[in-house]
């Protein structure tokens, strides 16, 4: 909700690293929305759903999956 609620100003602040920010701050609040009204507030673990996601393209998608998918191990225990 801070995401969607805050000003795109704030958001363009928090990526101003980054190339083009404006579009990315515009997508980050996109993304936010979606999420919480098509996944209920949970950011989707696999790559069909988060390609679903505004701005969010396969290669994103795929590293978003890999890096859950080896996160969970961890907080399992079960590192590999």
């Amino acid at each position: 909700d801070a995401v969607i609620n805050a000003k795109p100003e704030t958001i363009e602040t928090a990526v101003a690293r980054c190339n083009y920010r404006r579009t990315k701050a515009r997508y980050v609040m996109a993304c936010a929305n979606e999420i919480r009204l098509r996944y209920g507030g949970k950011v989707p673990r696999q790559v069909a759903g988060l390609t679903r996601l505004p701005g969010v393209g396969s290669k994103i998608a795929h590293l978003g999956e890999f890096f859950y998918s080896r996160m969970r191990n961890v907080i399992d225990g079960v590192f590999c």
